[in-house]
């Protein structure tokens, strides 16, 4: 595995934490990305907390298996994320009619891609035949 890109930033102002880390497994592209953000008192410990569970995910996840079998562990890795994804929203106590935790993560491994989560909006950007292209994935 080559390990191409990490990164993990931060922001103490209006609670935001990325997580990017990208990886090439037997010629196979993988990129695995987290963004939070949240809105109240607690903001900035709660997106480090995700973020740093994520990225422990992250770091045991069994890269070279999925570049080999991608779908089979699409949805392993699926099952793994939502269980975080429900216990990082559970801690920070979302509320459905005030402000919470919003976490969307993106696993792309080879052309299979996993976006899970919700807050932020999501886009599907293309090129063919030189025409941009983006739409909003639902």
């Amino acid at each position: 595995m080559e390990y191409l890109t990490a990164c993990y930033r931060q922001q103490e102002e209006g609670g935001c934490s990325l997580l990017l880390q990208q990886y090439l497994c037997r010629q196979t592209p993988v990129c695995f990305a987290c963004l939070c953000t949240a809105e109240g008192g607690k903001e900035s410990g709660a997106c480090r907390n995700a973020a740093r569970s994520f990225w422990d995910w992250g770091r045991k996840a069994p890269w070279h298996r999925a570049a080999a079998r991608p779908v089979s562990y699409l949805k392993q890795f699926e099952r793994e994320l939502t269980k975080l994804l429900e216990a990082a929203e559970k801690g920070f106590g979302n509320k459905a009619d005030g402000p919470g935790l919003k976490l969307t993560l993106l696993l792309g491994i080879g052309t299979e891609i996993l976006v899970l989560g919700g807050g932020q909006s999501v886009w599907l950007l293309s090129v063919f035949f030189g025409k941009g292209k983006a739409v909003r994935l639902p």
